[in-house]
Order: C-alpha cells, then sequence, then structure tokens
C-alpha cells in the first residue's frame, strides 16, 4: 500500500514537473520571439529616420532615388543595419512569401558610390506586410496611399508598415526626418550614379 501511495505521488509530481517544464519552455520561446522583432522593429525605424532626399542622374534625367509600393520601399539612408551610421547607403525592402505562405522581409544596402551590397532575410510568423506612405497635398488633405507617386513628391515626411497575424494588426509607424528645403537638396543631391 505505502508503495503504491510513493508511485502514485512521484507521478504526480513528475507530471506537474513537465508541464512547468513545457509551460517555462514556451515562454522563452515567445520572449525571444518577441525580443527579435522589437529588435526588428528598431532598426528598421532607425533607418527609416535616416533617410535623406536623394537624387540621381539616369541617362540625363534626374530620378528621386525614394520609390515606395505595397510590397517594396527604396531610400537613401545614413544608418545601416550593418555599420550603423557610417556612410550613406540605398536601401531596398521587400516583402516575399516563404514555403509557409508566411511573410519574409528582405533587406538589401548598397552602399552609394560602390558595388558593395549586403543582403539579410528576416523570416516572420506575419501573414502578410505591407506598406503605406502619407501624401501631402497643398490643396487637399493628406491621405494614406500604397503606391507612392514617381512625379517628383521627393519623400513622404512619414509612412507606415502594417505586420498583420490573422486579425492582429499590428502598425509600425515612423517619421522621416529628411530635410526637403531646395539647398539641402541640392547639397545632398549632387549625382552619384549606382547600379
Amino acid at each position: 500500500m505505502a508503495i503504491t501511495m510513493l508511485a502514485m505521488i512521484i507521478g504526480i509530481m513528475g507530471g506537474a514537473l513537465s508541464m512547468a517544464y513545457q509551460t517555462s519552455e514556451k515562454g522563452e520561446k515567445k520572449i525571444s520571439a518577441l525580443e527579435k522583432k522589437k529588435i526588428v522593429f528598431s532598426l528598421i525605424e532607425s533607418q527609416i529616420q535616416s533617410a535623406f532626399v536623394s537624387r540621381y542622374n539616369d541617362q540625363g534625367e534626374t530620378k528621386d532615388r525614394f520609390t515606395g509600393a505595397k510590397d517594396k520601399m527604396t531610400f537613401a539612408s545614413n544608418y545601416s543595419v550593418w555599420r550603423g551610421t557610417r556612410g550613406n547607403c540605398l536601401v531596398k525592402y521587400y516583402i516575399e512569401s516563404d514555403s509557409r505562405r508566411k511573410c519574409v522581409f528582405r533587406i538589401e544596402e548598397q552602399v552609394l558610390g560602390t558595388d558593395i551590397i549586403q543582403k539579410t532575410s528576416i523570416e516572420t510568423d506575419y501573414d502578410s506586410i505591407r506598406f503605406e506612405y502619407f501624401l501631402e497635398n497643398a490643396t487637399e488633405e493628406g491621405k494614406w496611399i500604397d503606391q507612392w507617386p514617381a512625379d517628383g513628391k521627393g519623400m513622404p515626411q512619414k509612412l507606415k508598415i502594417h505586420f498583420s497575424e490573422g486579425r492582429n494588426d499590428r502598425v509600425l509607424t515612423a517619421r522621416v526626418f529628411a530635410q526637403t528645403t531646395s539647398s539641402a537638396v541640392r547639397v545632398i543631391s549632387n549625382p552619384v550614379v549606382t547600379k
């Protein structure tokens, strides 16, 4: 009888310890995933806030480096994921799907004036990621759009990145602190042709 009772107590304690371990492991995984998202959001926000107005010469035609669509964005920034604040780079963000039908956030950087390109991919558990841009107009109220016009509008003063997972939509809103005065544009946008 004592042996049976002891076996039952050991069985109950073993089950409780196993459940506690599984709960702890799930908690650690969740914390790790949240920390990873926080780091990614911080890097992206720093890079966007360090964006600047830049133009280049394409066969005699002056074009803005900033382009934006729903699933991709290109801009010049003085903040690099790899080098921090050393040097200016052309940044490309684009979104693709993986085999699980989850979004992969791809980052590509090219040091301006060189052929040096670095790339990284961030696998996420998000079902969709999309970009939106705030378009201000002198004649009408500003509005959010998902395709930035290519007709010399320069850069948006703010933009949103929507990270959607099921019904949850997490939005990163970042202000662009670019100088937009004509003298600043002249200084920053000396033609530097990159591929």
